[in-house]
């Protein structure tokens, strides 16, 4: 009877010792489960904000494509101002047929204001740029 009884001490301790490991364990798992559940909130905000920063990358992106093409053709506009002079663009302005009661206008009205200086000043760069030559 004392072996019995001895094992039953035994078994008891034993199983006393098996309840507080599984309270340790149920504890550990309980923890894992918190501390992954919050793992998974950070992970879900990070989701959310790259996806905001992708969003605007792909915005920004877009703003440099967009932007991109008007400079190309200011760049290309300049090069043909550049080639093709200013000088030549003024003369075709001047010697255009539609122009010419525009042009004579200008030069009516200047005289009729008295403004001689300018008007000599004005003739000046007319000249300068003009095939024709005007005069007072």
């Amino acid at each position: 009877m004392k072996d019995v009884e001895a094992s039953r001490e035994v078994a008891v301790k034993a199983l006393e010792e098996a309840n507080v490991s599984y309270a340790r364990m149920a504890k550990t798992i309980e923890e894992t489960k918190t501390a992954y559940a919050t793992l998974e909130v950070i992970l879900a905000d990070l989701n959310r904000r790259l996806m905001k920063v992708e969003a605007r990358a792909a915005k920004v992106e877009e703003e440099r494509d967009y932007m991109a093409t008007p400079n190309a053709n200011l760049v290309a506009d300049r090069t043909w101002m550049r080639n093709f002079s200013v000088v030549q663009v003024a003369n075709a302005i001047l010697d255009a047929l539609e122009n010419t009661n525009a042009v004579a206008g200008v030069v009516g009205s200047a005289r009729e204001a008295g403004y001689k200086a300018d008007y000599i000043e004005c003739i000046a760069h007319v000249n300068f740029v003009s095939t024709k030559k005007f005069t007072d």
